[in-house]
């Protein structure tokens, strides 16, 4: 969290990540019209990093960010919530 801090700033109304050195906003789209960025050379997802900055912690462990509205690239904060993972209790 505290790397995301130096480098990015979220805009929870227009759902934007933007570069903190430049202003300019971050990320680009991949194939299924998820938002990316690159963090020390690792790509991450934007929904992930906007959720982390805007309540300033991790999601708790087993639990996933996800777009409620089914748009992938609406990073709103209205719009991300979190998704506890199930288990498979199938044999």
């Amino acid at each position: 969290l505290e790397r995301l801090l130096v480098l990015f700033e979220y805009d929870p109304i227009s759902g934007t990540l933007f570069h903190k050195i430049s202003g300019e906003p971050a990320g680009w789209l991949n194939k299924r019209g998820y938002l990316y960025v690159r963090v020390d050379g690792v790509q991450c997802p934007v929904h992930n990093i906007a959720w982390c900055l805007y309540y300033n912690k991790a999601p708790r462990r087993g639990a996933r960010v996800f777009h409620a509205n089914g748009i992938p690239s609406d990073n709103t904060i209205g719009n991300l919530k979190l998704k506890r993972k199930l288990l498979s209790c199938a044999p």
